[in-house]
C-alpha cells in the first residue's frame, strides 16, 4: 500500500475494510475454538488435555484426588490438583469408567473420591 501512489479514498476504504473485518474474523476464530472438541489422552508423565491449540498437561504427581461426577445431567471425570483446582472432563456414555479408574489408580495410587 505504501509503495505506490494511492488516493486518500482508496486508503480510507482499505482501513474501513480492515476495521470492519477484524472483529468478524476474531469472532469467527473464537467460535471455532469454542466448538473444537476436547481431546484427552494419557502418557507416562500425566494426562494431556488438548482443545484447539491449547495443551494442558496434568502430571500424575499433581493429581490430589479424582472422582466421577454428574454436571447438568452429563457424566464427567473431575480431577483435583494439589492447588485445589478442579479439571472436569465430560465423558461419553460409551466410555468404560473402570478402565479410567484402573489407569488413574496405577499412576497415582489413589482411590476415587473427591474431598468435600
Amino acid at each position: 500500500m505504501l509503495t505506490r501512489e494511492r488516493s486518500a479514498s482508496d486508503i480510507a476504504l482499505s482501513l474501513a475494510i480492515c476495521v470492519g473485518m477484524g472483529p468478524a474474523i476474531a469472532l469467527l476464530t473464537y467460535i471455532f475454538y469454542w466448538l473444537s472438541p476436547r481431546k484427552v489422552d494419557h502418557g507416562p508423565n500425566g494426562i494431556v488435555i488438548i482443545k484447539g491449540e491449547s495443551i494442558l498437561l496434568l502430571p500424575w504427581q499433581a493429581i490430589a484426588s479424582y472422582g466421577f461426577v454428574t454436571v447438568e445431567g452429563e457424566g464427567a471425570l473431575s480431577l483435583r490438583d494439589h492447588a485445589g483446582v478442579d479439571h472436569r472432563v465430560f465423558l461419553s456414555d460409551r466410555i468404560n469408567r473402570t478402565v479410567i479408574e484402573r489407569t488413574l489408580r496405577e499412576h497415582t495410587g489413589l482411590a476415587p473420591g473427591l474431598p468435600r
